[in-house]
C-alpha cells in the first residue's frame, strides 16, 4: 500500500502521509455501551475498531510544512512509517521548513525526536499551540495527571526542548501564510487544533483528532475517547464540527480516518457518514 497520497488545493500541494494503522478496544470509548459497539462492529463485518495515523505535507511556492510527526516507535510495528512516507513523497527531513503540531499527544509528536531525544528535523521551526505549550509545561498539571499519563507530559516537554529556539507558539487566530490558518478544536487537549487551507478559490480542512474511530464516532458523535483532556468540551467540539462539515460539504481529512485520505461528511440515518472522494 502506498504511504503517500498527493492532492492539490488551489495552488497548494497537500500530501497525506500514512504513518500507520491501529485498532482500538471498546473500553477506549467509555461512553459507548458494549452492546451498541458490538452491533456496529457486526454490521460492518469487523472484529476490531480500526483507526489510522495520518500526517500531512503541505507544499507551497516558498515553504514546505509538515503537520504532525507520528508516534515513531511508540505504537508497535504497524505504525512509525513517517520517514518512509516522506521519502516516498520525495522529501528529506532537512527539506522541512516548519512543523505545525495539532496537539502534543505522543502519536503526533514522538516522531519529531529520535530515541536519544534529538531533533529529527534539523532546520524546521516547531509550532505548538500556546494552550498546549502551557498545559504540558505546567508541573502542577503533570502532578495532577494519572501516573500513566505523566509519560505524555515528559514526551511533550522533550520534544519542545529538542527544538530550543526553533520552538514557536501559535493561537486560535494565527495566519501561517500561504492560505493556512488555525482551526480551533479544543477539548481533546486545551490547544487541540486543525488547519484551514484556502487557495485559489478552493478550501480544505485538516481536522486532527476530532474522530478517533469513524465506525463509532460518526454515527454516535457523543461518544468520547479516554484520551480527551476535557471530555465535555471535546464532545461539543466534535458535534459542532461534524454538523458544520455536513452542512457546507467542505473536503477534509482527519488524523485517524482510515477509509480514505480525503472526503466529505454526510448525514446518515443515525449521526453522520464518511463520503470518500
Amino acid at each position: 500500500m502506498a504511504l503517500s497520497d498527493q492532492h492539490t488545493v488551489g495552488n497548494l500541494e497537500v500530501t497525506v502521509l500514512r504513518d500507520g494503522d491501529l485498532s482500538f478496544q471498546a473500553p477506549v470509548f467509555p461512553d459507548a455501551p458494549p452492546d451498541e459497539v458490538e452491533g456496529l462492529m457486526l454490521q460492518a463485518g469487523l472484529s476490531n475498531l480500526p483507526s489510522a495515523i495520518n500526517a500531512y505535507l503541505i507544499r507551497g511556492s516558498d515553504s514546505v510544512t509538515l503537520v504532525d510527526c507520528g508516534p515513531r516507535d511508540l505504537m508497535g510495528p504497524t505504525a512509525g512509517r513517517l520517514p518512509a512516507a516522506l521519502a516516498e513523497a520525495g522529501v528529506a527531513p532537512d527539506d522541512i521548513d516548519r512543523i505545525i503540531v495539532t496537539h502534543l499527544h505522543g502519536d503526533h509528536v514522538a516522531g519529531a525526536i529520535d530515541t536519544h531525544g534529538q531533533a529529527v528535523f534539523k532546520r524546521a521551526e516547531l509550532l505548538v499551540h500556546e494552550a498546549d505549550e502551557s498545559h504540558y509545561s505546567n508541573d502542577l498539571n503533570r502532578a495532577r495527571a494519572a501516573e500513566k499519563s505523566r509519560a505524555g507530559f515528559d514526551l511533550a516537554r522533550a520534544v519542545m526542548s529538542a527544538y530550543g529556539d526553533r520552538l514557536s507558539v501559535y493561537n486560535n487566530h494565527t495566519d501561517f501564510g500561504a492560505g493556512l490558518t488555525t482551526l480551533p478544536l479544543p477539548g481533546h487537549t486545551p490547544g487541540h487544533s486543525g488547519l484551514r487551507l484556502d487557495s485559489a478559490g478552493e478550501s480544505f480542512l485538516l481536522v486532527a483528532d476530532i474522530v478517533h474511530c469513524q465506525l463509532l464516532q460518526l454515527p454516535r458523535p457523543e461518544w468520547g475517547v479516554v484520551f480527551d483532556v476535557d471530555p465535555e468540551q471535546a464532545r461539543a467540539t466534535r458535534e459542532r464540527l461534524l454538523d458544520q462539515l455536513a452542512t457546507d460539504h467542505t473536503v477534509f481529512s482527519g488524523s485517524h480516518f482510515e477509509d480514505a485520505p480525503l472526503g466529505r461528511i454526510g448525514r446518515g440515518s443515525q449521526g453522520y457518514v464518511f463520503e470518500p472522494l
